[in-house]
Formats: C-alpha cells, sequence, structure tokens
C-alpha cells in the first residue's frame, strides 16, 4: 500500500510539472539577442524601459522656412511641413523616456545662423550638442509618380548602419509601408556629423496616396512612433 501511494504521487508530480512548468516555455520577450531567431524589438521589457534615460539625441526635421523641401503630387503639401510634426511627435515620446532632445528647428524656418548655411547649422548643432545620435527626417520625391516606400541612409560608421537598420526595421512595420531598405549615401548631415547618424525618407511625396498618408495625422503620429521604437531598439542592444 505505501508502495502504491508512492508511485501515484510520482506521476501526480509529473502531470503537474508537465503543465505549469515544462509546458510555459520561455516568453518571446526575453529572447537571447544572440540567437539567430532574434529580432529588433525582443529585447526584455526592463531593459528596454530605461534604455533612453540620459541619452542626448538630436532631431532634425529636413528643410523649413523659404526652402520647401519636396512638394507634393498634388502641389498643396510640403515636405517641411510633414516632417515637422512628425518631429514634434517624437521629441515628446523621447523626452517622455527619459531622453534630453535637441531640435535643430522647432518652426517653420531654415536654420541658419553664424554665416552658415542650413546644411552647415544643422551639423553644427548636432555636434556642439556632443549627441549621442543624430537622426533627420524626410519625405522623399521621384518623378515617377507610381513609386511609394520607405527608405534610411547612412553613412560611415557600423553604428550609423545599426541605427539605420533598426529605424528601417520599426517604422516599415509601424506603417506598413513599402521597404526599400538602408543605403549608404553621402549627405552632408551624415558625412560631417560626429555620432551615428541617419537620414529616414518615410514616404514619398510625390506619390497621390502616399502624399495623403503622410498629410494625414495619424499615420504621421505612427511615423514617430516607429522611428521611436527603433530608436530605443538601438540602445537596447
Amino acid at each position: 500500500m505505501q508502495l502504491k501511494s508512492s508511485i501515484w504521487a510520482t506521476i501526480l508530480f509529473l502531470i503537474i510539472y508537465f503543465f505549469t512548468g515544462a509546458a510555459s516555455g520561455t516568453p518571446d520577450n526575453l529572447a537571447d539577442p544572440g540567437s539567430p531567431s532574434f529580432r529588433p524589438g525582443q529585447a526584455s521589457t526592463a531593459s528596454k524601459s530605461n534604455s533612453l534615460e540620459g541619452k542626448v539625441i538630436v532631431i532634425d526635421p529636413g528643410h523649413g522656412g523659404y526652402n520647401t523641401g519636396a512638394v507634393g503630387a498634388s502641389g498643396r503639401t510640403f515636405e517641411k511641413t510633414n516632417v515637422l510634426f512628425i518631429a514634434k511627435d517624437l521629441k515628446n515620446m523621447l523626452e517622455k523616456a527619459g531622453a534630453k532632445v535637441i531640435m535643430t528647428r522647432d518652426s517653420d524656418i531654415s536654420p541658419e545662423f553664424g554665416g552658415m548655411d542650413q546644411l552647415e547649422s544643422r551639423v553644427a548643432i548636432a555636434n556642439s550638442a556632443d549627441a549621442d545620435i543624430f537622426v533627420s527626417i524626410h519625405n522623399d520625391s521621384n518623378q515617377d509618380r507610381t513609386i511609394v516606400g520607405t527608405t534610411t541612409y547612412y553613412y560611415g560608421s557600423g553604428e550609423s548602419r545599426r541605427l539605420a537598420e533598426s529605424i528601417q526595421y520599426h517604422l516599415v512595420k509601424q506603417l506598413g509601408s513599402r521597404n526599400h531598405g538602408t543605403k549608404i549615401a553621402p549627405f552632408h548631415v551624415l558625412k560631417s556629423t560626429r555620432m551615428p547618424a541617419i537620414l529616414v525618407e518615410v514616404g514619398f511625396i510625390s506619390n497621390y496616396w502616399e502624399e495623403k498618408q503622410l498629410a494625414d495625422p495619424a499615420y504621421r503620429y505612427k511615423a514617430s512612433l516607429g522611428i521611436f521604437n527603433g530608436i530605443k531598439d538601438y540602445f537596447t542592444r
């Protein structure tokens, strides 16, 4: 009788272990970043919550003032306007997460001072701030009005490439846009800044459908969130 009780206790223990222990597995958000299955966004929630604390981030809304940037397919919307709204939402998100944010412009102006043109001024702002990263936000344009999608550019360092890949991944995921990937380009604001730097083309304002998306506050907010998640993920790993 005592032996039978012991056997049944062992069986009961194995049943409980199978359903409550082994079957539970490892939570997705604790996946090993070094594993082949790891993708951006899989680092632990605990580390993500503190990844932006104290970081100095320069946000560069492209163009401004007399420099409208690309003009929408309809002729009624401007790159300078769209990117400023995206940048302002992004600034709020980053500051709430503990980052210090410096904008190269926060209104409809061209950031020119001290005898420098707008490109040199943007670079000077970033370098003088000793920023951790530089993020320039733009809308793309092409004579072929059928082209749509998102591209992120970088130049030089491996860290810039890693930042570009992280932002591209999360931005495309958030917007559901066509993924044109990351590309190397010798843009002045990427070559002359002394920190990891990227330039993101959120979408093609030259396409009628994407022009409407880029002018939609809800879509612009999603773009801000995608860039924010990419920055957060970059600093997490």
